[in-house]
């Protein structure tokens, strides 16, 4: 039902696939590769840039996301405490071969087995798009990962293009570029 919501007054992001009816894996991998072959009939040549993050459920920050579910998408009132009600006072601890830790309040995070988490996640990373697209950035997004693929004339403009990016990442284009 909150999935619906979402979709009905179009809160989610089209270009963010996962956890989602009509957006899967099939549809980011599509996406990609279209952008990819219609960029080579031109007579292009792509630049794949991949974000990943790493344990990336683990690192919602509980009052972070509660902001941007009343601000950027309006929840409120009732839905809004049982979100909050859902993801406050959890702890955690670990037991290896029968010595147990103490227990720990958990500040981050959404249940990854839930079916409420990865939408909270994808609501909390819903501006990653949004700050792309301000950027001239265009991207799809599934889950946790975020790609972006640009496609120009020559590597050599791909290299000028992104020169302003990290020492390891320009090197990494410009090492690339010539075998594109």
């Amino acid at each position: 039902m909150f999935v619906a919501f979402l979709e009905r007054l179009r809160l989610l992001r089209s270009l963010q696939s996962a956890y989602r009816s009509k957006h899967s894996t099939e549809t980011a991998v599509l996406k990609i590769t279209s952008d990819v072959f219609r960029a080579a009939d031109r007579g292009e040549v792509s630049l794949l840039c991949m974000l990943v993050l790493s344990a990336a459920f683990d690192t919602v920050d509980h009052d972070i996301l509660f902001d941007r579910l009343r601000q950027s998408f309006g929840v409120q009132g009732l839905a809004l405490t049982w979100i909050e009600s859902f993801l406050r006072d959890r702890t955690q601890s670990v037991s290896i071969a029968g010595d147990q830790s103490v227990e720990m309040t958990l500040t981050c995070g959404v249940p990854q087995g839930s079916v409420l988490g990865p939408i909270l996640f994808l609501l909390y990373c819903a501006d990653v798009i949004v700050i792309a697209q301000r950027c001239g950035l265009e991207v799809h997004s599934y889950a946790d990962d975020t790609k972006h693929c640009t496609s120009m004339q020559t590597p050599q403009q791909l290299t000028t293009r992104y020169s302003g990016w990290s020492p390891a990442l320009r090197k990494s284009v410009s090492g690339c570029a010539p075998t594109v």
